[in-house]
C-alpha cells in the first residue's frame, strides 16, 4: 500500500503579509517541519504542492512537485490535484506548511488508524476539526472532483460526504498550532522558548544528564511577624506544643528532602546538608523571626527550590506551633538570598 506525504504550500498568506512557509522557526523554514514529520515516517512519494512563483524558494531534496496551474484555489482544490496527478497512491497524508510543532510522532499515531472502512482519518479536538493534518484515501477522489466541479472548496463539505474516522486529541495539543498572522508567529516563537514543554505541548522534566556535577549551595529566608505575647510565651517555654523553632527546623529539613515530591519540575536530589538559623528581631509593633536555611549538594542541578521549600515549611510549622497564642502572625516574604555553583555561577540578593 503506497502512502504519500503531501505538504500544502501554495497559499497566499494574505493575513500574514508574506509567504509564511519560508519564515525561519528555530533556524528552519516552517515548511520543513511538516516535510520532516512525513519523511521520518518513510512516506513515499513526498510531494510539495505549490505554485510557480514560490517553487524556487524551497530547498527540498527527494521531493516531487505539484505546481498548481491555477494558484490560490484552496486546500480542497490542491488535494484534488494531488490525487489526480498521483494515481498509484492509495493514501495521502496531508499537512499544512505552517505548523511549527508538527512532528513524526503525530504522523505515526494517525497512520495507525488506516483502515479500508474509511475514506479519511481526521484529528478532532473538542471544538475543532483538523482537516489539514489528516489522511485521505483515493476513494475520496470522486467526491473531491464533484465538489471542485461545483466550485465548492470547503474541506468541511468534503468530510460531510466521506466515511471519516475522527481521532480525538486534546484541545491544547501543540502539534496543531498554525501560523496565520504575525501575532500567531510571535506566540509560537514564545512557545518554542519554553524549556519544560514537550513537542505535544505537555509538561516535561528537563533532561539534565549532560550537565556537569558541581558543588552547589542555596540560602533562602522566610520572615514571620509575631506579637510581644507570642515572643514572651516562647522565651518562657509556655508554648504547649513545645519549642516552635526546633519543630520548625525538623519540618524544614524534611521538606527540603521532599521538594521533588511537591514541586512538579524539580529533580530528586541527594542533599549533603541542610542547616537553619533563627533570629528574632524586635520591631516597633513586636518581633520578626528571620528563618534562614542553607542547603548544599554536589549535583547536576541547583538546590534553590529545596532551600525555599525548607524555609516556607519551617515558617508554616512555626505558625502552627504558636497559633494557639496568637493567630494574627503574618508570614511575610520568602526569598532566595544566595546561590552558588552551576552554569550561571553565583547569585547574591542585593
Amino acid at each position: 500500500m503506497k502512502i504519500a506525504g503531501v505538504v500544502l504550500a501554495g497559499g497566499q498568506s494574505s493575513r500574514y503579509g508574506q509567504p509564511k512557509m519560508f519564515e525561519l522557526f528555530a533556524d528552519q523554514p516552517l515548511y520543513q517541519y511538516s516535510l520532516k514529520a512525513l519523511q521520518q515516517n518513510q512516506l513515499q512519494p513526498l510531494i510539495i504542492a505549490t505554485n510557480s512563483s514560490l517553487q524556487s524558494s524551497f530547498a527540498a531534496d527527494n521531493v516531487q512537485w505539484l505546481i498548481e496551474q491555477q494558484p490560490h484555489q484552496g486546500p480542497l482544490f490542491a488535494l484534488h490535484n494531488v490525487m489526480e496527478n498521483f494515481p498509484s497512491v492509495e493514501w495521502f497524508f496531508v499537512l499544512a506548511c505552517d505548523m511549527p510543532f508538527i512532528n513524526a510522532q503525530f504522523v505515526q499515531t494517525l497512520l495507525l488508524f488506516i483502515d479500508e472502512r474509511y475514506d479519511a482519518i481526521v484529528p478532532k479536538q473538542v471544538d475543532k476539526l483538523q482537516p489539514l493534518a489528516a489522511l485521505y484515501r483515493r476513494s475520496a477522489y470522486p467526491i473531491a472532483s464533484e465538489l471542485v466541479q461545483q466550485n465548492r472548496r470547503s474541506m468541511q463539505a468534503l468530510l460531510g460526504k466521506l466515511r471519516v474516522c475522527y481521532v480525538p486529541f486534546e484541545n491544547d495539543t501543540m502539534a496543531f498550532t498554525n501560523i496565520n498572522t504575525q501575532q500567531d508567529w510571535q506566540r509560537s516563537q514564545a512557545m518554542n522558548n519554553f524549556t519544560h514543554w514537550n513537542e505535544q505541548g505537555r509538561p516535561k522534566m528537563v533532561d539534565i544528564s549532560a550537565k556537569d556535577i558541581t558543588q552547589r549551595t542555596a540560602i533562602a529566608r522566610s520572615i514571620i511577624t509575631l506579637s510581644n505575647e507570642v515572643y514572651q510565651a516562647i522565651q518562657q517555654g509556655h508554648i504547649k506544643k513545645g519549642d516552635p523553632t526546633q519543630v520548625a527546623q525538623i519540618a524544614g529539613i524534611m521538606a527540603a528532602k521532599k521538594t521533588a515530591d511537591i514541586i512538579p519540575m524539580c529533580h530528586p536530589i541527594m542533599l549533603q546538608g541542610t542547616d537553619f538559623h533563627f533570629d528574632y528581631q524586635q520591631t516597633t509593633s513586636g518581633y520578626e523571626l528571620h528563618i534562614e536555611v542553607m542547603v548544599t549538594c554536589s549535583g547536576k542541578t541547583g538546590v534553590e527550590m529545596e532551600a525555599l521549600t525548607a524555609a516556607s515549611v519551617a515558617a508554616l510549622t512555626f505558625y502552627d506551633m504558636c497559633k494557639a497564642v496568637d493567630k494574627s502572625m503574618v508570614i511575610k516574604e520568602t526569598c532566595l538570598i544566595q546561590k552558588t555553583g552551576g552554569k550561571n555561577g553565583t547569585y547574591i540578593r542585593e
